[in-house]
């Protein structure tokens, strides 16, 4: 089956693009380099930790994560995996989000969580991304869900290249 997957370019364009086998990529792996990923988690932490602040006060009553997931794009270009939502769901349907979900009984961390659901949800396997950590968790608008954002690189050379099945939720 084929699947849509939104890649966000870095450089603001968004597309939808049918996963597909990738055979040619270009990579500037100093584009996510050591001393740009602590400069980037820095940033984060410290916008995370001010959201934290402004929604300390709103009651959750579950807890989620979600991989924030840089990759590049089949042109090569730095990029953003997002999933496009089924819109046969009961809940978020039709969105645009971040592969994760609800933190089961045995999920030991957030980034255990998010590393589950983007296995399950896109096949991608924990082995093939390069976690950089969890940033302050968030409320997810209209539920009572805390929602932990878990940053991190899928090493492959391009996510489509991982999923060579998809099950697209009906």
């Amino acid at each position: 089956h084929n699947a849509h997957l939104l890649l966000w370019s870095l450089n603001g364009l968004a597309r939808v693009a049918n996963v597909r086998q990738s055979s040619t990529m270009k990579f500037d792996v100093s584009f996510f380099s050591d001393d740009r990923k602590r400069s980037c988690m820095d940033s984060l932490m410290k916008s995370s930790e001010e959201c934290n602040r402004l929604f300390r006060s709103v009651p959750t009553s579950l807890t989620a994560a979600v991989l924030v997931p840089f990759c590049f794009n089949q042109r090569g270009e730095p990029a953003v995996l997002l999933t496009l939502r089924s819109q046969n769901l009961a809940r978020h349907a039709g969105l645009i989000s971040f592969p994760g979900g609800i933190s089961d009984k045995d999920d030991v961390s957030a980034t255990e969580t998010a590393l589950r659901e983007t296995e399950e949800e896109l096949g991608i396997p924990p082995a093939n991304v390069d976690v950089w950590g969890p940033i302050h968790p968030l409320p997810s608008l209209g539920s009572e869900i805390s929602v932990t954002p878990v940053v991190a690189f899928v090493k492959s050379s391009a996510p489509e290249s991982l999923i060579e099945e998809l099950v697209v939720n009906e």
